[in-house]
């Protein structure tokens, strides 16, 4: 079962074995359908200056660097 799990989250994730291939997370898309007021973000950013934009950019060949 362990390993169930650990195969069904590297998938959600796009970092596991998948057979379609070149699945990106489209953070955009989830922001629009998750977040579209802001107000998640605007809890967790609050007061935090430094956040690394470039983070929602990586893809599996970019990892680790």
């Amino acid at each position: 079962m362990l390993a169930v799990n650990w195969g069904n989250w590297q998938y959600i994730a796009g970092v596991g074995v998948d057979p379609r291939g070149g699945r990106h997370f489209n953070l955009e898309k989830q922001t629009g359908l998750y977040d579209a007021d802001g107000l998640y973000q605007d809890k967790w950013l609050e007061g935090n200056e430094s956040v690394d934009e470039s983070l929602d950019s990586f893809d599996i060949v970019d990892w680790p660097r």
